[in-house]
């Protein structure tokens, strides 16, 4: 900041300089019309006033460029502030994705572990079933007799009982059983 207002004062000065060397380079009305003499005094207080007057500018221009200097303070504050709002507003929404997947993971978990638990509890009064059904066939049937099974054994005595007995031999041909 000090460079441009190092800069600004040395563009006026040069700017007065010129303009002062503009007005000592005759000029083609010199040569025409003769100008009245300025005394020496009258140039000092010329160059008096020059100088306050440039004094006035620089302090009004060094007020200007405090003046900015604050508006761009003040707005570089705003700045910060709305960028440490919008890194709050995002840790919030990362936190909130974070707890909304960690729950959905839970409810997957949980989905999972019903499912298995509700399989297991169906499959073993089933499992109970099946074992007390075979046993029962094993036992009214009698499956693991050296003979046979009951079933087996009952056909075989029907067939010797239906070669002394015509009628349950004609029942027993009409079932396709002898």
């Amino acid at each position: 900041m000090l460079n441009f207002k190092y800069r600004v004062t040395k563009f006026v000065a040069l700017m007065m300089a010129g303009f002062c060397l503009f007005l000592s380079v005759p000029s083609e009305a010199d040569a025409i019309e003769v100008a009245p003499r300025i005394s020496d005094r009258e140039i000092v207080e010329s160059l008096t006033e020059i100088k306050t007057e440039m004094k006035a500018m620089q302090k009004i221009t060094d007020q200007r460029f405090d003046h900015s200097d604050k508006r761009f303070d003040h707005s570089d504050k705003r700045m910060d502030d709305l960028r440490m709002d919008m890194n709050t507003k995002f840790t919030d929404l990362r936190e909130t994705m974070l707890v909304m997947f960690g729950a959905l993971v839970s409810l997957i978990i949980a989905l999972f572990g019903y499912i298995a638990w509700d399989r297991r509890s169906m499959v073993k009064p089933l499992g109970k079933r099946l074992d007390i059904m075979e046993q029962n066939l094993e036992r009214d049937f009698e499956v693991s007799n050296a003979e046979g099974s009951m079933p087996r054994r009952l056909l075989k005595a029907l067939r010797e009982l239906a070669n002394s007995d015509e009628k349950l031999a004609n029942v027993l041909r009409s079932f396709s059983l002898l």
